[in-house]
């Protein structure tokens, strides 16, 4: 008897693309627009340290629907999830045409979900995707200049946005679901940000406390009450007018301390954006808070927003660790420092209480305030005062007898110094240290646009730690394939910045089969006035964009990648059973080559018989191939790979270090090529290298729907 197979708890995050069948989208742009979504949503997931393995994908055409196994925290899908989500929605959006851009109506929930060969079922779906048709939530979508609205069950609400401060519950609005035969209640909000909010032209701030930018991390609530406190404004009438919004700053200013800086806040055309500004600019003042809560009440006591306004005020003041003075000097002591252990600090002075800070860089006075409203740790020092601990044994020796007395002077106050002390003497350097990254990495993929002919994108990850492969995701460009070639030369000549610390720098070009012969290492780097191609510099190598996102051709490259290991842990001997150099021998040359790859799996590079560069090419199918087949080194000449001169070249490449010192080598030769007097013919001017490590993904593939 067939047995019925086993509910099991998921989280359900579901996804539906706003107007997908718009007339305006053709069919072009609409397989754009499905692509975007995917790398937005992949990227997220990636951002947000959600792994591959807890996750289970299903299209759904103009949409998608996620399930997470329990390992995911709940909280972590709707703060970090969702704040990754809307920054890499605004970059796509701003690198396609109107027709092809997105906005997402994404809902959640919770419950028992069962598999089989075709997907999942179960009661949870069903009202996940019919809270996605609700009306409320689609209106305020279509009504608004948000890139995503989201609803949340009533159920997920209660049990998670509720308990859960950083996902912000007071900036989300119950409403009434009818659908089908549903009928539920459910809440909902919107992101700040806009699709098409532009600055008005406006003075640069003069005082560090007003920014006049936002980031994404801030537009998105950064995890603080400042963002609830924003949406909650945003929704009085007063503040629906430039003129309400500039009169509201006026009179912050006018209530401030005269010998601090005025608030300089630049104006926005959207409103949103613009009250997001001012309230983040007040929040970065000590009593600006309250003091934008006296104004609000001054210019418009009737509002219904007051009530909600006055008591999260209220709150924030009631979880302030510090007084407005002692604020004043901790901000002082911390404005422009740079840690690099931060993210360790923060994550070993919050303990459980928080998941960790999101990747990229961030500023220290916002890291202690995001800890200050947390509760007091098992130990009894509150996370703020136990991050200066450990910030302090990274500090010169003055500022970290400053920070050491301030922590001491404010857990005297609570009558916390003991504790302070007994946390002092149990912790090191060690505990938070950022070991120097032995080995750095840029990534770059380029591939055509995809909308517009004759134009292409190219995106950035970067990776300064060798330890585990967790490259973080860049900025998006797009442009002709030379002006691109520009901005590859740009991001390279920035690489001594950030890898400064690097004992050796990788380039790796993601590179789609049409333009896989470009010679991306010749490329000139603008780090100087010296104008040097970026492969005598560093260690440039080629990837396949297809392979990489072909989970078929999976299996194999790992096999082969596992011989190539095997190789070099073995000092690549004997290296001639590793290499396959192939020469064209008649019009069976390329079954007998796939017979040859297919029987001799201990091949793990290949020598091409012919350049990858015409589409019908003997080298474009060689590279087919060799993908197929798991290769996961490629070698060929992008003009001639018969020539005596490349093969003796290939030859004295393998022979000097073998497979281990190959890049180092080859990026020796295109060195030696600079140097001869036969630069434009020497091999090392033309030589293209495919070294492909499928651990090194820069996106999470769509998962396989598979039976449990």
């Amino acid at each position: 008897m067939e047995q019925t197979p086993r509910a099991e708890p998921r989280a359900v995050l579901a996804v539906d693309v706003e107007k997908f069948s718009d007339p305006s989208r053709t069919n072009h742009h609409k397989l754009v627009a499905h692509g975007g979504l995917y790398d937005a949503l992949h990227a997220a997931l990636r951002e947000s340290n959600i792994e591959e393995h807890s996750w289970h994908q299903e299209d759904r055409g103009d949409g998608a629907m996620f399930l997470f196994t329990p390992e995911v925290p709940k909280q972590v899908l709707s703060e970090f999830l969702l704040r990754r989500l809307i920054a890499n929605l605004l970059r796509y959006n701003a690198t396609v045409t109107q027709e092809a851009r997105i906005r997402l109506r994404i809902a959640l929930h919770f419950g028992e979900v069962t598999f089989n060969a075709k997907g999942a079922v179960g009661d949870c779906v069903n009202l996940t995707f019919r809270l996605l048709e609700a009306d409320p939530l689609k209106s305020a979508l279509a009504g608004s200049s948000a890139v995503l609205a989201v609803i949340v069950s009533r159920a997920f609400y209660e049990e998670v946005l509720w308990h859960d401060p950083a996902a912000e519950p007071l900036a989300y609005r119950e409403i009434e679901v009818a659908v089908k035969e549903t009928r539920t209640s459910a809440w909902i909000r919107l992101s700040a940000e806009s699709m098409h909010a532009t600055a008005a032209p406006a003075p640069a701030p003069v005082a560090p406390t007003a920014p006049a930018e936002i980031d994404d991390g801030a537009v998105a609530g950064g995890g603080e009450s400042l963002g609830v406190l924003a949406e909650l404004i945003a929704r009085m009438p007063l503040m629906g007018r430039v003129e309400g919004r500039r009169l509201c700053l006026q009179l912050v200013n006018s209530a401030l301390d005269p010998l601090e800086p005025r608030l300089r806040v630049a104006d926005f055309d959207d409103a949103r954006l613009h009250v997001f500004a001012i309230v983040l600019a007040c929040g970065r003042r000590p009593g600006a808070v309250r003091t934008l809560l006296r104004a609000l009440r001054q210019l418009q006591p009737d509002a219904q927003e007051l009530h909600q306004i006055s008591r999260l005020v209220e709150d924030m003041a009631t979880l302030e660790l510090f007084g407005d003075e002692d604020r004043r000097t901790i901000t002082e002591l911390l404005r422009d420092t740079d840690f690099p252990q931060l993210a360790e600090c923060y994550r070993v002075a919050s303990g459980s209480q928080a998941a960790p800070l999101p990747p990229g860089r961030h500023d220290t006075v916002d890291v202690l305030n995001r800890l200050e409203r947390m509760n007091a740790r098992p130990d009894g020092v509150p996370p703020a005062l136990a991050l200066l601990e450990h910030l302090a044994l990274h500090a010169g020796d003055v500022l970290s007898q400053r920070l050491w007395q301030f922590s001491e002077d404010q857990a005297r106050a609570m009558g916390l110094h003991a504790d302070l002390l007994a946390l002092r003497g149990s912790i090191s350097v060690e505990t938070t240290e950022t070991v120097a990254p032995a080995e750095a990495s840029l990534v770059l993929r380029l591939q055509p646009h995809g909308v517009e002919p004759g134009r292409y994108l190219l995106s950035e990850w970067w990776q300064v730690n060798s330890a585990t492969w967790t490259p973080q995701r860049g900025r998006d460009y797009t442009g002709s394939l030379a002006e691109l070639r520009a901005r590859v030369g740009e991001l390279v000549g920035r690489i001594e910045g950030w890898a400064e610390n690097a004992s050796s720098v990788s380039i790796e070009m993601i590179l789609p089969k049409d333009l896989l012969n470009l010679p991306v290492d010749q490329w000139i780097s603008f780090s100087d006035e010296v104008a040097t191609p970026i492969g005598v510099d560093y260690l440039v190598s080629l990837r396949s964009l297809e392979r990489s996102r072909e989970k078929a051709k999976h299996r194999r490259w790992k096999r082969r990648w596992a011989h190539l290991q095997s190789h070099l842990q073995a000092g690549d001997s004997p290296i001639d059973d590793a290499v396959h150099r192939s020469q064209l021998d008649g019009p069976r040359h390329l079954q007998k080559l796939g017979a040859k790859l297919a029987l001799a799996e201990n091949v793990v590079l290949l020598v091409l018989a012919d350049p990858p560069s015409a589409r019908d090419s003997v080298g474009r199918m060689e590279v087919a191939i060799a993908l197929k087949t798991g290769v996961p080194v490629l070698i060929w000449h992008r003009e001639d790979c018969a020539g005596k001169a490349f093969r003796a070249a290939v030859d004295d490449l393998l022979a000097d270090g073998g497979l281990g010192k190959l890049l180092e080598n080859v990026k020796k030769l295109r060195g030696q090529a600079q140097y001869a007097d036969d630069c434009d013919v020497h091999p090392g001017s033309h030589i293209s290298v495919l070294w492909d490590d499928p651990a090194r993904q820069v996106e999470p593939l769509p998962q396989e729907v598979v039976a449990p």
